[in-house]
């Protein structure tokens, strides 16, 4: 993709994906750190990582623009709430 990993995580940051870089072994490079943890325990099952997956991509190959991005980011994270009322 030709992204380095802060580059890559301003992207995803600007379409509402919060995510962090890490050191790689050899040189000064960054990579980004993706974790599911948050997401399977709020409810998110195969079908909506497939969407965090199509969305990701989108927004790295500078294929989405990021208002839509981030408004889709917005309404998936709205149907699973991290304390839903009860």
């Amino acid at each position: 993709l030709g992204l380095d990993g802060r580059s890559a995580r301003g992207r995803l940051a600007a379409a509402g994906m919060v995510l962090d870089t890490c050191a790689l072994p050899h040189g000064d490079a960054r990579g980004l750190r993706l974790g599911t943890a948050a997401l399977t325990t709020q409810g998110m099952g195969e079908a909506e990582m497939s969407q965090v997956a199509k969305l990701f991509a989108a927004v790295l190959r500078d294929e989405a623009d990021s208002k839509r991005a981030r408004e889709e980011v917005r309404d998936l994270a709205g149907r699973f709430p991290p304390y839903p009322d009860e």
